[in-house]
């Protein structure tokens, strides 16, 4: 696939996220990008190509379409990204930022507070730029916002926040590995 076809894809349908995750007892933020769409071939290719996740979502369009979602995290969402950001136009401030927040990771449990404290700033303007403004007054974020997740000991704690973004009525199911 041309990277430049997908980069005009990601552009218009694609998103790039920073999702707080639960994993046990550890919490983390994620970056997630994430591409829908009705036409399996392409959700597919773009599988092939880049790597990541495939989902057939169970609810149909009102078309009665299936939408099929691609996903990448974490590092496979960086290599993307590196590729995408001299195509992008609409979602290239994001791609940067995402790939800031993905230089702050350290395999270290520890990480200082400004650093945690800048991590928050680049999700709270990837939210901005998505134009998600509910995100950033939910109450779990503000509480979050109140006591600096420095001083809790985890970025996320207390939040209730699914490490997918999705309609809760619709289901996933994983077609494929990585």
């Amino acid at each position: 696939m041309d990277i430049r076809y997908f980069a005009g894809l990601f552009d218009g349908e694609g998103s790039v996220s920073i999702l707080a995750c639960k994993s046990g007892k550890k919490h983390y933020p994620k970056l997630v990008l994430q591409l829908t769409m009705i036409n399996e071939i392409l959700i597919r290719l773009i599988h092939d190509t880049f790597g990541g996740y495939v989902y057939t979502i169970k609810r149909q369009t009102t078309a009665h379409n299936t939408p099929y979602k691609w996903m990448a995290e974490s590092k496979v969402a960086g290599s993307v990204l590196t590729q995408l950001l001299p195509h992008l136009i609409l979602k290239k401030r994001q791609a940067e930022l995402a790939l800031e927040f993905l230089s702050t990771a350290t395999k270290s449990r520890r990480i200082s507070p400004e650093v945690w404290s800048r991590r928050w700033e680049i999700r709270n303007e990837i939210v901005r730029l998505n134009n998600r403004p509910s995100a950033l007054k939910s109450k779990n974020f503000r509480r979050n916002a109140l006591r600096p997740p420095f001083e809790t000991g985890c970025p996320s704690e207390g939040l209730r926040v699914p490490c997918v973004d999705m309609d809760s009525n619709a289901r996933l199911e994983v077609q494929t590995t990585r």
